[in-house]
């Protein structure tokens, strides 16, 4: 995979709307925030794959500079059978809504297309120290995107243990392992409407 340069200006476009200073406090969004998070979510969604994190962050870790940080990994349910039922226009929406979920949810951290359905956000700081509120969030988002059909995300989450990890690839396979749980109980959970995914 390749870095295109329309996928530096996603994530530089996504950490200026994000960060704190833009927000300047307030809770809701500005309408230019709003237009900027629209193109962001478009450029994602349909022009770019990113592996540059795994580069970025396997040379912190070489030198032992890695900060603590968390990989979150998502990946969309469904796309193909919307493709195939509803026509490839309707899938590509249905990837612009799982990729808004996402980073609405994940608003302070950077995200990443990393396939055609994908994704992954690196968490430091602030969703670092929620990660676990914020999982529990959007884990509680699908439930409700099953019984209302919105795009359906199963997620995965794994911190970086200093001393123990001495690739980021380590992280992203605890995360992919736990992601594909997360993809197991909510594919029960659409057959018989069982327990919660947050119990995962």
């Amino acid at each position: 995979m390749t870095y295109s340069v329309i996928g530096l200006l996603a994530i530089t476009v996504h950490c200026i709307i994000n960060n704190d200073v833009f927000r300047r406090g307030r809770r809701e969004s500005l309408p230019e925030e709003k237009s900027y998070r629209m193109f962001l979510f478009f450029v994602i969604a349909y022009h770019t794959t990113d592996a540059l994190w795994g580069i970025l962050y396997a040379r912190r870790i070489g030198r032992g500079e890695a900060p603590a940080f968390a990989a979150a990994v998502f990946d969309l349910n469904g796309l193909k059978r919307v493709n195939d039922t509803r026509g490839h226009e309707a899938g590509d929406r249905y990837i612009v809504e799982g990729c808004r979920v996402i980073c609405d949810v994940f608003r302070h951290s950077p995200v990443y297309r990393v396939g055609g359905d994908e994704f992954v956000a690196i968490l430091e700081g602030r969703d670092y120290e929620d990660r676990a509120t914020l999982m529990a969030a959007f884990r509680a988002e699908m439930e409700e995107n099953l019984r209302s059909g919105g795009a359906v995300v199963s997620s995965g989450l794994s911190d970086f243990r200093p001393g123990e990890d001495n690739a980021c690839t380590t992280v992203f396979e605890r995360a992919d392992e736990d992601m594909y749980r997360c993809k197991r109980r909510l594919k029960e959970l659409e057959a018989d409407g069982g327990e919660s995914l947050r119990a995962l």
